[in-house]
């Protein structure tokens, strides 16, 4: 549907079907546009808006690593496109933005599926992970964001049988990550949050919209009848 302009920001917006309004927050390195099949999905029965946030290429704007500026800029994009309130969705560090949205401003959102918010990610870290850190952190210290990024997503789209999503991605979704680098460089909630329900996913990992959307998408969807009946 084209920009957005809210909060001194043009976001890129994609607004599919009509019903009940379901926003989908993007992970560092992805975009509008690295969904796979979930929005087409789910916009056979609901309003589904997706966007690329604050800093990268299509929305332009600085670079930032708060989640509460993010969190700010889609209540923004709520408030302007009179999608209120929503269920709000997101993977990895989006699911962080979710939450953090739904904390400041309750008024918007319906409910909140989060799959796998990394705010734990490394308060235990194994061997694996600390070599990833220190490779990551050589990248960055020379200015190679784009490779850190690989680095980074290499990681935590692995699966526990060996390999990684990021192999398997297209060509372009890989690309869209590399080339937003800077931007990327950034208990269980079930149990911290007592009204969490948790859903397991089959045939999945962290890169869940890639390798089941079907399922996440009915996740998705009973989200969106249990706010409906609450």
């Amino acid at each position: 549907m084209g920009p957005v302009e809210v909060r001194g920001c043009a976001f890129y917006v994609e607004v599919l079907g009509e019903g009940p309004p379901v926003l989908l927050i993007p992970p560092s390195g992805s975009t509008a546009s690295t969904w796979g099949l979930l929005p087409d999905e789910l916009a056979e029965t609901r309003r589904v808006i997706v966007y690329d946030r604050r800093g990268y290429t299509r929305s332009g704007g600085q670079t930032v690593r708060s989640a509460a500026v993010h969190a700010a800029d889609a209540a923004a994009l709520l408030e302007a496109l009179q999608a209120r309130p929503a269920v709000v969705v997101g993977t990895s560090s989006g699911a962080t933005i979710a939450l953090d949205l739904a904390v400041r401003r309750p008024d918007l959102v319906s409910a909140v599926v989060s799959h796998e918010a990394p705010w734990r990610a490394l308060a235990h870290p194994d061997p694996s992970a600390l070599a990833t850190l220190a490779r990551l952190g050589w990248e960055v210290s020379r200015g190679h964001y784009d490779r850190a990024t690989e680095v980074l997503l290499r990681f935590v789209y692995g699966y526990q049988d060996g390999g990684t999503a990021w192999d398997a991605f297209p060509e372009q979704w890989r690309a869209t990550a590399m080339e937003n680098g800077r931007q990327v460089i950034a208990r269980s909630l079930a149990e911290a949050i007592p009204a969490a329900e948790l859903r397991e996913i089959d045939a999945a990992a962290h890169a869940v919209p890639f390798d089941n959307p079907h399922a996440f998408a009915e996740v998705v969807l009973a989200a969106v009848g249990a706010s409906r009946a609450s």
